[in-house]
């Protein structure tokens, strides 16, 4: 007979406490993964979606990132790893799901360069930095990845493939 902690699955998706990030995270649950979301200042609707997955009979944990802060990668990477080590098995990840993002309500005439900056922050460079820095705890160690892009929190955009 295997060992049940060797075949567990985890993914990790930021933004999992509300909106496409929660029905990613609980459509991942519901296939058989553990897994870990982030929130950036909605603790208690994340503690909420990882008992939604713990009732569904998968692990689950909700980590605090600010996507937008590149420096607070490496501290990130290194609680993601004592988390994974928490769930057993390969405390690896087999799946990254890079949904945290915001939206501005601002025509391009009232957009500054901060909200802009912020928006780039977040949604680009963030998910560029975040996937690098984990590359290493992925499974399969690829270098190939694919990011589904989006806006705000209703409208995928574009696929985004990274080599």
């Amino acid at each position: 007979m295997s060992d049940p902690t060797k075949t567990r699955k985890t993914v990790l998706v930021t933004g999992g406490s509300r909106g496409l990030g929660r029905h990613t995270a609980l459509a991942a649950a519901q296939s058989g993964f553990d897994v870990v979301i982030t929130y950036r200042s909605q603790r208690e609707a994340a503690e909420a979606v990882s008992s939604q997955i713990e009732a569904l009979g998968r692990k689950a944990a909700a980590l605090s990132l600010d996507t937008s802060d590149v420096a607070s990668f490496d501290d990130f990477a290194t609680r993601l790893k004592h988390q994974l080590r928490a769930f057993g098995g390969t405390a690896k990840l087999h799946g990254l799901v890079n949904n945290a993002g915001i939206g501005l309500d601002a025509s391009i005439e009232n957009t500054s360069e901060e909200m802009f900056d912020q928006l780039v922050n977040i949604h680009f460079k963030g998910v560029f930095f975040l996937t690098q820095k984990l590359l290493s705890l992925i499974e399969d160690g690829r270098k190939d990845c694919e990011h589904l892009q989006r806006s705000g929190t209703r409208h995928p955009s574009r696929l985004l493939r990274v080599r």
